[in-house]
């Protein structure tokens, strides 16, 4: 695929992602905020502030967060085995190179632990989205403020991770110190006229 098809497929899905973030988030605007107090983790007086779009329609939020998490579910699956894809016909191509077979082995590794840990805090996000879907809410009020606690922080923690993670296991950031033998000698002669 030439540079140029390249750059049409990311402009035209850009300009798609747009329009779709755009799309869904329209209603939260134009409906007016509320502010609504926070149970028991949360010191007294905590309130989180919601719009009236996402109180009314609570169901059809949630379906539709349920729905964006499955679909960057998927996407994180379905990148994660076209990277393994490029990596079998790289390792077609380098057959008889034993060190090209470890440094593929150890990039698929990373590869595998680094979905995994992008999709731990998805599906997280799934468990909340279910919960408020069958209304454990109402049986456990503190659960779902538990669940809203603990969300921000293994979102930044995945971030934080995967970097960590890929810094330190992946095979490109390794340090492989290159160690140069030298050995000869060399006469000199100076010839004096």
């Amino acid at each position: 695929m030439g540079e140029s098809k390249t750059r049409q497929i990311f402009l035209i899905s850009f300009v798609i992602l747009f329009l779709i973030g755009f799309a869904s988030s329209l209603p939260h605007y134009l409906y007016d905020g509320v502010c609504i107090q926070m149970f028991t983790p949360f010191p007294f007086a905590s309130i989180v502030i919601v719009d009236q779009f996402s109180m009314k329609n609570l169901d059809t939020v949630t379906l539709k967060n349920m729905m964006f998490i499955g679909f960057v579910c998927v996407a994180i699956v379905i990148l994660n085995i076209f990277m393994f894809r490029k990596l079998r016909q790289r390792k077609t191509l380098n057959s008889n190179s034993q060190k090209s077979i470890i440094q593929n082995a150890n990039i698929e590794r990373t590869l595998t632990r680094t979905m995994i840990i992008l999709l731990i805090p998805l599906l997280f996000h799934l468990v909340l989205a279910v919960s408020l879907l069958c209304k454990i809410y109402i049986l456990a009020p503190s659960l779902l403020s538990h669940i809203l606690v603990l969300r921000p922080v293994l979102l930044d923690l995945r971030v934080h991770t995967v970097t960590l993670y890929f810094y330190f296991k992946h095979p490109i950031f390794s340090n492989v110190k290159l160690t140069i033998k030298v050995s000869g000698s060399q006469n000199l002669k100076s010839q004096i006229s």
